[in-house]
């Protein structure tokens, strides 16, 4: 909670010096290493024939990089060996139907405890060449993900649930990782992401955002991702199109066009906040559920 709240209060700080100073906050941080932001869209659908869909979907949207999981919405309840063949038959239909040119990216959402589990379902992904498979382990399980970097052919990412530059340094350390997810709302912010990714590109590893909660957090992460030479890709929800867009003037210019982010010209961050709008509507809670295994035993998420 510290870290959010000082990564909050640091975001508006650049907002406010930009303004100062007429200028977006990508140029106070020493400028931008492109004029363009890449971005990743997601689809979770349960049905494989419909998750196909709705990635051709994107793909029309203009995405060329999309994310879902691998495994099937209600994998606790089955049997691992169903799991496993249900997840590579998701990820057959998915490969088949977008085509070689589009990345594809796996969330396990950090719900898999046992580092062999983790090594079979990434190896069933493996044949469908994914971009990356994200927290196949849980996130302090530095070592165990150090050894299915090892032994994968697919590509590690990680780093959301990490605060601060000396955590991700452990993970660097221990070699466990080939791209970073820090999220600038809970990690320190922009100035700790520049740390952070400046240590990532002195272990050869990249950076691709964690990007899930609004166009406050999207506006901040395009300004970082801007500034970082190691920056590979940015998460995104297409929050410009939801309710909650209401809670920014003019929101229409924080969408991607062909799968890319324009760099804002605007001073500050670039956006406004409609204060009557937030005012107008109390926070909500998000309740992320509960799971039980095939023996009723609570699930870790």
């Amino acid at each position: 909670v510290a870290w959010s709240a000082l990564s909050g209060i640091e975001h508006a700080l650049w907002d406010i010096a930009g303004k100062a100073a007429g200028v977006p906050v990508y140029m106070l941080m020493g400028g931008k290493f492109r004029d363009k932001i890449r971005a990743y869209s997601a689809t979770y659908d349960p049905d494989a024939d419909k998750l196909a869909e709705d990635a051709l979907a994107l793909i029309d949207e203009g995405y060329t990089a999309l994310k879902t999981s691998p495994y099937p919405p209600d994998w606790r309840s089955k049997p691992w060996n169903q799991v496993i063949r249900e997840g590579a038959h998701r990820m057959e239909v998915l490969r088949k139907a977008v085509g070689e040119e589009i990345d594809i990216g796996l969330d396990v959402h950090a719900t898999q405890l046992e580092p062999i589990r983790a090594f079979q379902i990434a190896e069933a992904m493996a044949p469908y060449r994914p971009m990356f498979i994200e927290e196949p382990v849980r996130p302090e399980q530095i070592p165990s993900t150090a050894r299915l970097r090892d032994q994968l052919r697919v590509p590690i990412a990680t780093g959301e649930n990490l605060y601060n530059l000396n955590e991700f340094i452990t993970l660097f350390d221990a070699q466990a990782v080939d791209i970073i997810q820090p999220d600038l709302c809970v990690c320190g912010g922009i100035m700790e992401g520049k740390k952070i990714a400046a240590a990532a590109e002195a272990n050869y590893v990249t950076v691709a955002p964690h990007n899930p909660l609004g166009l406050l957090s999207t506006a901040v992460s395009v300004h970082f991702a801007a500034c970082i030479p190691n920056f590979l890709i940015l998460e995104y929800h297409g929050d410009h199109a939801k309710p909650k867009a209401q809670f920014i003037d003019d929101h229409e210019p924080w969408k991607p066009v062909d799968g890319y982010f324009q760099l804002p010209t605007r001073p500050g961050l670039g956006m406004e906040l409609n204060l009557d709008a937030i005012k107008n509507n109390p926070p909500i809670h998000w309740n992320r559920g509960f799971h039980s295994y095939l023996d009723g035993t609570p699930a870790f998420l």
